[in-house]
């Protein structure tokens, strides 16, 4: 719902909320839709060792369905990462130790021992995730989920935990070969890895036997050998590639074959080996421009809910979008065709329900424009294709008035979250991801008219709320949290039951940086409590990240923020510099207007980040 100011009422007295009101909020919206936690890991390496590795579900990840946890993937400010590893499908295939493999390994994750025999894997660390396979004749795959999650959180009954967001992320995919002595050749057997939702990719250059081009069966893009040839070093750049995320918190990777035979995968979280990659770029998709990731959230309460916020949610490359795309998880959809997303709330031809048969094709308009929706259910998960009825392409600005059109609603309202993953396609390449998540019965009990607004002015949130509606109210209530887990008191609000408008307003000078959370909790004379949907307020990034903004560059000029006097370079993305200067410590700007567009590589004050120029 769309919020707007209210003049500032007469102060009031505060008052705090009570302890015991505050553990049962924590209780009721621990799991509310507030934007998940950001951890920046600046490249480096995430670590899926052995003696971190725990088999929650299935038979040690080597069957459909089965759930392995990592714990202490990384660690950032002191706060512990985990990650949950799905084994989602295996097609044609299975997962096989090596011939001669090294003692006390598994080869859902094989790993290299020191007291391995000779001839074995002996580039593969022990950090790596490294899947050993054998697929059949007619070659197949293995789907594998990775979702990143507060350390300790998973839960053993759902198999879920509390999603993070990890900022700046490097997957070395090595040993994408094929599977033959090169003096036999044999081209049915090519390996490949899928990914999407992707930055940028790079392969090797020059000597790449990685090439790569969509695939409509994953929806994803697929980087696949060239060559039959097996080669030695698990390492060699001709067959390797990188995939970058900006944002990430979940992403699946499809790792197969084309023919029948051993098929060995090794990923890296970092960096890994110097090369000269080759970058072939990627689509931004959005859906809040307004905050410091791709997520946008809310709490539905009985008015549609918009999936995106902000201007300019879709930046493609060669304006001709393919296709958008919709998944869900079968469970977070409670209420059954109660719930729909629709790009017309008047209209219930437009109307998509959620729930199940998710099955079959239906038809709608958006600014004179015809789409298909084309809908799937596999494997636990919903999937919605959506293109243009006449197979032609979309430009950018239809895409756009596309995704803006979107908006949730639910006639049930049975409280729960639900989460949407979006992205689009362009030729061979997938989007990035966008993250739509919402807290369905948001508990705002009384029928009333209520805005909240939470704005920046310096490094204060003016707070304001109005409602007109005071019967059975008692107070008030604001509170704060950095990650949407804990919150904390900001102040009270005791107001008197009766008819009328009552608007609020307050000043809160959190003295944080990043992303800070607002939400309105109501207070009843019965003991009931209400909660309004959580507000964002971006307070910049913390101290000592350089903060190039905005990314990606659409005029041509980037600012940073710098601690101390320094050198600013800029690489592209063959590692050619193609700027240099000495800034001043703290803001700074930097005209890229004369170069090319493509991605770029800012380093500054011992970091670097990685920029999109459009």
């Amino acid at each position: 719902m769309r919020t707007r100011p209210v003049a500032p009422p007469t102060p009031r007295p505060s008052l705090p909320l009570q302890p015991l009101l505050l553990a049962v909020l924590s209780l009721l919206f621990g799991i509310g839709a507030a934007a998940q936690p950001i951890y920046t890991v600046n490249y480096g390496d995430l670590n899926f060792y052995d003696a971190n590795k725990t088999h929650k579900l299935g038979t040690r990840g080597e069957t459909a369905g089965s759930k392995t946890l990592y714990t202490n993937v990384v660690t950032v400010g002191g706060d512990i990462v985990d990650c949950i590893v799905t084994t989602e499908s295996i097609t044609n295939g299975s997962f096989t130790l090596p011939l001669d493999p090294c003692p006390n390994t598994i080869p859902f994750d094989y790993r290299e021992p020191s007291n391995c025999p000779p001839g074995s894997l002996t580039g593969n660390q022990d950090r790596f995730f490294s899947p050993t396979l054998f697929f059949n004749a007619g070659g197949g795959n293995v789907r594998f989920k990775f979702e990143f999650i507060k350390g300790g959180s998973y839960n053993n009954s759902t198999h879920r935990g509390q999603p993070v967001i990890l900022k700046n992320v490097m997957i070395n995919s090595y040993d994408i070969d094929g599977n033959s002595n090169c003096s036999v050749p044999n081209p049915a057997l090519n390996q490949f890895n899928d990914f999407s939702g992707f930055n940028a990719a790079a392969r090797a250059t020059p000597g790449s036997n990685i090439f790569p081009s969509y695939n409509s069966t994953t929806g994803m893009t697929r980087f696949m050998s060239t060559s039959n040839c097996n080669i030695a070093n698990i390492q060699d750049p001709a067959t390797r590639i990188r995939v970058e995320y900006n944002y990430i918190q979940e992403f699946e990777v499809v790792m197969g074959m084309t023919g029948q035979g051993r098929a060995f995968f090794m990923l890296d979280f970092g960096p890994g080996p110097y090369w000269i990659p080759q970058y072939l770029g990627g689509n931004i998709f959005d859906l809040n421009t307004n905050t410091d990731s791709y997520n946008n959230s809310g709490a539905f309460c009985t008015v549609p809910l918009k999936l995106t916020a902000g201007n300019g949610n879709v930046s493609g490359t060669n304006n001709a979008i393919d296709d958008f795309f919709f998944t869900f998880a079968n469970v977070d959809i409670i209420d059954g065709n109660s719930e729909y997303l629709t790009t017309d709330v008047n209209n219930a031809a437009a109307h998509i329900r959620l729930g199940s048969p998710f099955t079959g094709s239906q038809t709608f308009s958006v600014g004179g424009v015809l789409y298909r929706a084309d809908k799937s259910d596999n494997s636990g998960y919903r999937t919605m294709r959506i293109s243009k009825n006449d197979g032609t392409k979309m430009t950018e600005a239809q895409a756009e008035a596309l995704i803006d059109a979107f908006h949730y609603f639910n006639s049930v309202n049975t409280p729960g979250v639900r989460r949407f993953r979006i992205w689009y396609r362009e030729g061979a390449a997938t989007s990035t991801f966008g993250f739509f998540e919402l807290y369905g019965g948001c508990m705002i009990l009384k029928a009333r008219a209520m805005d909240f607004l939470a704005v920046r002015k310096g490094s204060e949130a003016v707070l304001e709320w109005r409602t007109d509606d005071l019967r059975d109210i008692v107070g008030y209530g604001l509170q704060r949290s950095r990650d949407g887990l804990s919150w904390e008191d900001v102040g009270g609000f005791p107001v008197e039951s009766g008819g009328g408008t009552y608007l609020g307003r307050h000043i809160d000078r959190p003295a944080l940086k990043g992303i800070v959370q607002y939400r309105l909790v109501e207070r009843y004379s019965d003991g009931r409590i209400g909660q309004s949907p959580v507000r964002s307020v971006n307070f910049g990034e913390t101290v000592g990240s350089l903060n190039p903004h905005p990314n990606p560059v659409t005029d041509g000029t980037l600012y940073i923020e710098l601690e101390k006097d320094g050198e600013v370079t800029i690489a592209d993305a063959s590692n050619r510099r193609v700027f240099q200067g000495f800034f001043k410590a703290g803001r700074n700007r930097v005209e890229m207007g004369t170069l090319p567009k493509g991605v770029y590589i800012l380093n500054a004050d011992g970091r670097s980040h990685r920029i999109l120029l459009q």
